[in-house]
């Protein structure tokens, strides 16, 4: 095994360990979930609200989705 490829599995360790708690830190989703309502609750107050209507209001992702956005950022 060349120094290269030491770094190369350093590489892909580094990302496993990032997008492993990537999906960790969106899963909790109370934090992210006060985030999201204060940024609509901005958004709702710019003139950009008579632009754009969501017809639901934006929630967190769930403990299953926010895994899958961790997963396919690893890859």
């Amino acid at each position: 095994m060349n120094s290269l490829s030491v770094w190369a599995w350093m590489f892909l360790f580094g990302h496993l360990v990032w997008a492993t708690g990537f999906m960790f830190l969106i899963s909790w989703r109370g934090y992210w979930q006060e985030l999201i309502e204060t940024l609509a609750w901005a958004h709702e107050r710019t003139p950009l609200a008579n632009l754009i209507r969501w017809r639901d209001k934006p929630v967190a992702l769930s403990i299953v989705q926010a895994r899958l956005v961790g997963l396919a950022n690893f890859f």
